[in-house]
């Protein structure tokens, strides 16, 4: 299969194009043609060093199940990490966190939810409604 993600924006869209099969992306625009459009973010609001993370991650193989779990419970870049705690230092309402992790596979069609910090909590498998044919 094939593996695409696209960037939107009010002035337009871009695609973000796979590394060895594999496309990541986080909360800001990587793209040239987008990347004057991105408003200001504060530091402790950045995702570039998630996306750094996410790629050193995603491109280690294989990527199972369990590579996924692990990918969306990293906490290696404290405040900043892919599992995000609300950082202290700022004011209430300019904390972030994690608050549930996903993963999805397209083929066979399946879903695992963390429904909370991904690290406090198991994945566990939604049941998926089959299609209906008519």
């Amino acid at each position: 299969g094939q593996a695409a993600c696209f960037e939107v924006s009010p002035a337009g869209w871009a695609e973000v194009t796979p590394t060895q099969g594999v496309v990541v992306h986080t909360n800001h625009f990587v793209c040239e043609s987008l990347l004057a459009e991105q408003a200001p973010v504060g530091p402790g609001l950045s995702s570039h060093s998630r996306l750094s993370t996410a790629s050193h991650h995603a491109l280690q193989t294989p990527i199972g199940q369990a590579e996924l779990e692990h990918f969306l419970r990293d906490e290696s870049d404290g405040f900043l990490s892919i599992c995000r705690s609300p950082d202290p230092s700022v004011p209430p309402e300019s904390r972030v966190e994690s608050v549930a992790g996903i993963v999805m596979h397209t083929q066979p069609p399946a879903m695992w939810v963390a429904c909370d910090v991904p690290l406090r909590v198991a994945f566990e498998a939604v049941p998926l409604a089959k299609p209906v044919h008519l």
